[in-house]
């Protein structure tokens, strides 16, 4: 009687299913896409970057072609784990039962992942969400007035402004929670409460610290941390985050916004008792004009400023310039 060519070992294809290479990859491929599965729905709960679950699923697919090499050159018999060279091919030795098992609990484990991520993940924004933006028109003026096309641009350099200074806060929601104790951290600072503003400052570092690692190209992060750390005496920490700030939003760059931030380092200074960088910077700052700038009308009110009161130089720089 004639052997069957597909259970022939000699032939190539009868090879491959006499050393269950098919099988091995049946199961490689469920395995493998439940395991995926559960790196997708489980591994973002806890924030692990995207490229290292990335990293893990081409992990899995390389391994797809090691792991059939080792099915061809290895067999699993009833003694063991052997070399195929080593296994008498006209004894029957198959294992059927581990082979089954795998595959029908890949195949369930695939399916409930598959459909617990479907039903039960929260909806987010798709990638073309997000990068919408605001798209600014032409601020026409229908009127033949030379003042008129004057006003109608700077309305529509104004928009641009705003609009710029919105698309900054990438995770406004997340800085929109901290923003009452950070006003909060301010007004104890300010009044003395030395203690309070401590306790608000360790409740707020670590939301801080987050946003700043998740969105590290924001000055105005930057500058809240570095406000929070000053409050909690860490000096170091608190002027090499301010001066990062100033780097992200130099003067040079924005001569309206970038100098409000070398205030929050004079602020930062002012905080960790260092006045003799503080009232120099704040001289210097008195010289600038930008958006909402310091007068010496408000170094003389603003209870950011009280610790620097008795020293002359600060009352010199308080005084009100004569025209």
């Amino acid at each position: 009687m004639a052997q069957n060519p597909r259970s022939n070992p000699r032939t190539f294809f009868g090879e491959l299913k006499r050393r269950n290479v098919y099988k091995v990859a049946v199961a490689y491929i469920v395995g493998g896409w439940a395991l995926s599965q559960g790196i997708a729905q489980v591994l973002p709960v806890f924030d692990i970057p995207n490229w290292i679950i990335r990293l893990l699923v081409v992990l899995i697919i390389i391994g797809f072609p090691i792991a059939l090499i080792f099915a061809w050159a290895f067999e699993i018999t009833p003694e063991g784990i052997k070399r195929t060279a080593d296994v008498d091919p006209t004894t029957p030795h198959r294992v059927h039962g581990p082979w089954v098992y795998i595959v029908l609990v890949g195949a369930f484990v695939s399916v409930s992942l598959f459909f617990l991520g479907r039903y039960t993940a929260p909806n987010r924004p798709t990638p073309g969400d997000e990068n919408k933006s605001i798209a600014v028109l032409p601020f026409a003026a229908l009127s033949d007035d030379r003042n008129d096309a004057y006003f109608a641009a700077g309305v529509q350099e104004a928009i641009r402004l705003i609009h710029n200074r919105l698309t900054e806060f990438r995770d406004l929601s997340e800085f929109e929670r901290l923003l009452n104790p950070f006003f909060r951290l301010l007004a104890q600072e300010y009044a003395g409460d030395i203690v309070g503003a401590r306790a608000t400052a360790e409740q707020m570092l670590g939301s801080l610290e987050t946003l700043c690692q998740k969105d590290p190209d924001n000055s105005n992060f930057a500058e809240a941390l570095s406000v929070t750390r000053a409050v909690l005496g860490q000096k170091d920490a608190a002027i090499k985050e301010a001066e990062r700030a100033m780097t992200l939003l130099p003067s040079e760059k924005d001569a309206v916004q970038g100098p409000k931030v070398e205030e929050i380092l004079a602020l930062v200074e002012v905080i960790l008792g260092d006045k003799n960088r503080a009232i120099p910077r704040l001289q210097r700052l008195l010289e600038i004009p930008y958006g909402n700038c310091l007068t010496p009308a408000l170094l003389r009110l603003h209870p950011a400023w009280d610790p620097l009161r008795g020293d002359p130089r600060f009352q010199k720089l308080s005084e009100e310039k004569q025209p």
